[in-house]
């Protein structure tokens, strides 16, 4: 911020074509305006809290590129590199979005509930038990139905037995009247 405005105001202050005699008024003009322009941003940094946090980590950025040996051209370079890159890989790009999409598409049927091995398990007993339970019922009702078919095949029969009996008599006195 300040800084800069100062070198700035030195770069211009040694300027060659600062004695050229008929831009020497302009040039002073644009000194004075360079010279007063850092106390002013001064003054604008220290009533402005925001600018003030923003010159810091503007500081900050600055000094962490130089330690890391990283002018600001280089980053700019970074940035053209990867725009470069960007435009080679288009397609590629594209493809990958579309990819990322589709997944993020099926995200959700990812994220189904998922039973757990417990609640399996107990669903699982529930079933053998109420499978035993119904296999009984079964068991018993068979025995139930069978002992009715023979008591009816019985009752049949000695129906059977009786009717015949009563056919032979009745032919027998048809006979003897």
């Amino acid at each position: 911020g300040a800084r800069r405005w100062c070198a700035t105001a030195g770069r211009l202050a040694v300027h060659p074509l600062r004695a050229s005699p008929p831009l020497s008024s302009a040039w002073r003009r644009a000194s004075s305006i360079w010279g007063r322009l850092p106390r002013g941003a001064d003054e604008t940094l220290s009533q402005d809290g925001a600018l003030a946090a923003f010159e810091r980590g503007f500081g900050a950025l600055e000094a962490w590129l130089r330690r890391e040996h990283a002018a600001t051209s280089r980053v700019l370079l970074h940035a053209s590199t990867k725009r470069s890159f960007v435009v080679q890989h288009a397609g590629q790009l594209q493809e990958l979005a579309s990819a990322l999409r589709e997944v993020e598409r099926l995200e959700e049927f990812a994220r189904a509930p998922v039973p757990t091995e417990r609640s399996d398990c107990e669903r699982l007993r529930q079933i053998e038990a109420s499978s035993a339970a119904t296999a009984g019922t079964a068991i018993r009702l068979h025995q139930h139905v069978s002992h009715v078919a023979e008591d009816y095949h019985t009752t049949i029969v000695s129906l059977n037995a009786q009717l015949l009996h009563w056919d032979k008599v009745l032919s027998r006195k048809q006979r003897a009247c």
